[in-house]
């Protein structure tokens, strides 16, 4: 009866200790960047982005390849963090958002304080700073889709909205923006979601 608890006590220490050794080693080990030829779809990381009552817009699930011209996915922290940003070309006329460019001083706060990358100035510079070497921290992935898109979003003329979303237990909660750009017809999309896994 001893030796069963003993080694029942032993093979759970193992385990542990593998576990530990698994987390460990992945936290330390830097990623590689993955860039794509072109674009891939939000679908494959829908049950990941999904939110209850705050799914993702028809126009980013169902833009075409030659419609997305900058597509990136960053995740962190085994997955508790995940963003998806993404520049697309609408059919003109499509768009309706909550409000009209540009920002007010009070929403350009709001918005800077939840943009992930990079804040909204003179005008707004969608893409992710890569680093020089390629690899990431330890325990962020990124998946990129045309890196060296330059264009920048006028935000004086178009429109905008963004939401940030109550936190539901066990759920986490999301913030999402989108800005469009009517001079150039491009919009951004943004959606940051926190898992709470417990």
């Amino acid at each position: 009866m001893i030796k069963k608890i003993f080694k029942g006590c032993l093979i759970s220490i193992l385990v542990f200790i593998l576990i530990c050794t698994g987390i460990y080693f992945y936290s330390i080990s830097p990623n590689d960047i993955e860039i794509e030829d072109k674009s891939f779809s939000v679908k494959e990381y829908n049950s990941e982005l999904d939110f209850p009552n705050g799914n993702l817009p028809s126009f980013i699930l169902e833009a075409n390849d030659e419609d997305i011209l900058y597509q990136a996915y960053v995740m962190k922290n085994l997955g508790a963090e995940c963003t998806y940003v993404c520049v697309i070309k609408p059919a003109l006329n499509s768009i309706k958002l909550e409000n009209k460019l540009p920002l007010k001083t009070k929403q350009l706060k709001e918005v800077n304080s939840i943009l992930q990358f990079n804040n909204i100035e003179n005008n707004f510079h969608p893409v992710i700073k890569l680093p020089e070497n390629m690899e990431t921290e330890s325990g962020i992935n990124i998946r990129v889709f045309n890196p060296n898109f330059n264009e920048k979003l006028n935000v004086n003329s178009g429109m905008y909205q963004y939401e940030v979303s109550k936190s539901i237990d066990k759920e986490g909660y999301y913030n999402e923006i989108i800005i469009y750009d009517r001079n150039s017809n491009l919009l951004y999309y943004e959606r940051y979601r926190f898992h709470a896994w417990q």
